[in-house]
């Protein structure tokens, strides 16, 4: 995955600080998930070499009309799982490091017509 900061295209005046939300996010695991919901556990997710195996499509997000700005020094220091695992010597998913010859299709902006729906 690639992420790109962009500047607000909004001043500051026109956010509403004043207004806020919360989300409660609870984390289980399979037995836990059955008793929450009384359903089977969602599959684990396939990995990369496996999707892209199936001749599935990766989407290469558009953004050309954009100029990404450089991040904080704190999210400079995210490190990515890839290199968690680089330096832990583990392998989290390793079907992904043999991922060849993706097919990558690029979404073009289309122009938006406003009018009755």
């Amino acid at each position: 995955m690639q992420q790109e900061i962009y500047e607000d295209p909004y001043n500051f005046e026109e956010w509403d600080l004043r207004a806020t939300q919360r989300c409660f996010v609870t984390l289980a695991n399979a037995e836990q998930w059955m008793d929450i919901t009384g359903e089977e556990p969602p599959m684990r997710a396939i990995s990369a070499k496996t999707y892209t195996d199936a001749g599935l499509p990766w989407f290469d997000y558009y953004d050309n009309d954009k100029e990404a700005i450089s991040g904080t020094k704190k999210l400079g220091k995210i490190k990515s799982i890839k290199q968690i695992e680089d330096q832990q010597g583990s392998d989290i998913w390793p079907e992904d490091d043999k991922i060849q010859n993706p097919n990558v299709f690029t979404w073009m902006r289309r122009l938006v017509k406003v009018g009755n729906w």
